[in-house]
């Protein structure tokens, strides 16, 4: 069996537990399914780099661990725009 289709094996398998993960991590349901969706994209595409089969269920969550520190930065900064555009607003 591809890589590929390990991992699209894997999401189809475990979609509910991805989500799961996610919904652990982030306070509502709307991010934690922009989250899961980011941790499935990211899957897919780093499927190809799966290159040892034993390792691969450890190789997928790590995906899912660094997807979700990505999306906590990118959170973050959005945040970090929106206060400083409200200073901006407050001082003019």
């Amino acid at each position: 069996m591809s890589s590929q289709n390990a991992v699209v094996n894997f999401i189809e398998e475990n979609l509910k537990t991805i989500f799961a993960y996610a919904l652990s991590r982030v306070s509502n349901k709307e991010d934690a399914e922009d989250l899961t969706n980011d941790i499935v994209v990211a899957m897919l595409q780093s499927a190809d780099k799966i290159q040892n089969q034993e390792a691969f269920y450890g190789y997928v969550w790590g995906i899912a661990a660094n997807t979700y520190r990505k999306f906590l930065y990118k959170r973050n900064r959005r945040k970090q725009e929106v206060s400083a555009e409200e200073m901006q607003e407050d001082g003019n």
